[in-house]
């Protein structure tokens, strides 16, 4: 048993000892908090002699009864209790509050400061609005119970720093208490300062904007600088790509495909003498190749190119055209002539007969110049090697080329005479 009062707080913790015995021996120990099992144990019987817990803070203070139940083999059970009393001993804290406060003078001030206290159901708030002075008259400047609740509202009548203080008491009687300086100014001096607020949020704003409008340049400076450089070096490169001399493979590959190889798949026999750049003997003939070394194909590439023919059939038509406009020309300015009457008809006439003259020379002229036949560019030549005959028609602008014999294969130079 346990004599008197046990005595705690919440949060503490408590431990009790006991002892039991039985002659027919012990089955169940049980241990009870206000009539509640707590734990229990059928064996192990040692461990059953010590009850330890600790009263949370959502417990009620006040008297909690603690058993302890014995229970033998023959189903018999014997107790025994012991009183704790549970008591608050924090008192309440406060919370996150302003502890500076600005209020004018005639104008209503609203104060509040939060407190808790798991332990306690309620708290108790009284307020003294100027700890300076002792209203209640005893003897305490700062224990005036000058309004209560948690949130209160004054109304300061004269300018100056006031000392509020909140005091709060739980169930247990425990006090806490917080202090609050209230700065109260007289309605000139708060339009002032309420100027000045405006006048610095203002300027804060301005400066700002102008931060803002720096960076903005900044970025779009160098978005256009990173522009003009990417397309200085597009230009760059198309300049250099644009003025760059063609390699060797890339004018092979210009003249007639990257390999030195001449191949004629379709070629024509007449008699003895085949034609084409590489012809065969006979119709039946299959496709032949020509392999042509590099110092050989660059010799060909490095020869220069003969100019081309000064006059052409195109030309000599238009040229014979321009002629018969000239002569069309000239007759219809006889014509106008023949309106003249001091001019004799014999002469009007032999001026229109001229003129039809002329234009029947033109026509003449171009149509010798339509069946002039075209220059012919087909080259005969002996081979060297096996002296056959073969020949070989050169494209336009190409008075001289290399080509193999179609009879023994033997690189030749055929040339227009």
């Amino acid at each position: 048993s346990v004599d008197g009062i046990l005595e705690r707080s919440f949060n503490e913790n408590i431990v009790i000892d006991s002892t039991f015995s039985d002659n027919w021996g012990v089955s169940m120990v049980e241990w009870l908090l206000d009539g509640v099992v707590q734990s229990t144990f059928e064996a192990d019987f040692e461990s059953a002699r010590t009850f330890a817990y600790t009263f949370p803070s959502e417990a009620e203070s006040g008297i909690h009864i603690i058993t302890l139940r014995v229970t033998d083999l023959s189903g018999m059970s014997s107790e025994d209790t012991a009183s704790v009393q549970l008591f608050d001993s924090t008192p309440p804290v406060p919370g996150i509050f302003d502890n500076t406060l600005r209020s004018v003078e005639g104008q209503s001030t609203t104060l509040a400061v939060p407190f808790e206290d798991q332990e306690s159901e309620s708290l108790y708030y009284s307020w003294d609005f100027n700890a300076q002075i002792d209203t209640d008259g005893d003897g305490t400047v700062d224990n005036d119970e000058d309004a209560v609740g948690p949130t209160v509202q004054h109304t300061f009548s004269e300018s100056g720093v006031y000392r509020v203080i909140c005091r709060v008491q739980n169930d247990e009687g425990l006090v806490s208490d917080v202090e609050i300086l209230v700065t109260v100014t007289d309605a000139e001096s708060a339009n002032e300062i309420g100027l000045d607020d405006f006048l610095m949020a203002l300027g804060a704003i301005l400066l700002l904007l102008v931060f803002s409008f720096m960076a903005y340049l900044r970025i779009a400076s160098n978005r256009r600088m990173a522009a003009l450089l990417a397309e200085s070096e597009t230009e760059a490169e198309e300049d250099l790509a644009a003025s760059r001399e063609p390699s060797a493979e890339e004018q092979k590959a210009m003249w007639g495909g990257s390999s030195g190889t001449l191949s004629n798949t379709q070629p024509m026999a007449i008699g003895d003498i085949a034609s084409g750049m590489s012809g065969a003997s006979s119709p039946e003939s299959e496709a032949t190749s020509l392999e042509i070394s590099e110092e050989e194909f660059s010799e060909l590439l490095s020869q220069p190119s003969p100019s081309e023919p000064s006059g052409s059939l195109a030309a000599d038509l238009l040229s014979a055209f321009e002629d018969e406009d000239d002569a069309q020309s000239q007759i219809q300015e006889s014509v106008v002539e023949y309106s003249f009457p001091e001019e004799s008809e014999n002469q009007e006439g032999a001026e229109v007969g001229h003129g039809l003259e002329q234009s029947t020379q033109s026509q003449d002229h171009v149509q010798e110049e339509v069946q002039k036949p075209e220059e012919s560019r087909t080259v005969r030549k002996n081979c060297s090697e096996c002296d056959k005959m073969f020949e070989v028609d050169l494209p336009d602008g190409l008075d001289r080329a290399k080509t193999a014999c179609p009879h023994c294969g033997s690189i030749e130079i055929v040339e227009l005479e």
